[in-house]
């Protein structure tokens, strides 16, 4: 076992780890060309004691059996061929979400190597509660900055590495905590 004082944790830093839970995913119109499809739902991200967000109407796409945050597809987060102010509310959820993923691998140093997905962890909690909320089987796509520094697209298996479990463990949408 390492030397957890080694492993570079900051652990002044070190919050509790991030929940996210969706409600009302609701489908929307069909992109104009291709056999893409539009959902939109509620997701509320929650630290215990510590944050509690609920971000409204967020996009998702859903194109061969993969789920996906739209935006995520591109490195800025922005996604093509919406009106400026949706583009730019996604283009803010998804930096939401990476700079939650950037804080907690800040936070563990080289301790977060051992996880798998660290790379991507806020972005796959919050596809993974989408996914829970629609109770469907889909795959989790995730877009996200690997160790050489080049923006990646993956699609995730979600019942691999319990990312869809954890996600349908957590307390429903109206439960999990209060905005204050």
């Amino acid at each position: 076992m390492p030397d957890m004082n080694n492993l570079n944790m900051n652990l002044s830093a070190v919050r509790p780890p991030i929940a996210f839970a969706a409600k009302n995913a609701r489908f929307v119109p069909n992109f104009p060309q291709g056999s893409d499809e539009l959902w939109m739902a509620d997701l509320k991200a929650c630290r215990h004691d510590v944050q509690c967000e609920v971000f409204e109407d967020i996009l998702f796409v859903e194109s061969n059996g993969t789920a996906f945050i739209y935006g995520i597809e591109f490195e800025d987060g922005c996604p093509k061929g919406l009106k400026p102010e949706l583009a730019l509310k996604q283009q803010s959820f998804i930096q939401f979400l990476r700079d939650e993923t950037r804080r907690d691998n800040d936070a563990l140093g080289l301790a977060a190597l051992i996880f798998t997905g660290h790379e991507y962890s806020t972005e796959g909690k919050a596809t993974a509660a989408y996914i829970a909320a629609r109770n469907t089987s889909l795959v989790m796509g995730v877009g996200y900055r690997n160790n050489d520094g080049k923006y990646e697209l993956i699609g995730i298996d979600p019942e691999e590495d319990s990312w869809l479990e954890s996600a349908r463990s957590i307390l429903p949408f109206d439960e999990l905590c209060h905005p204050g």
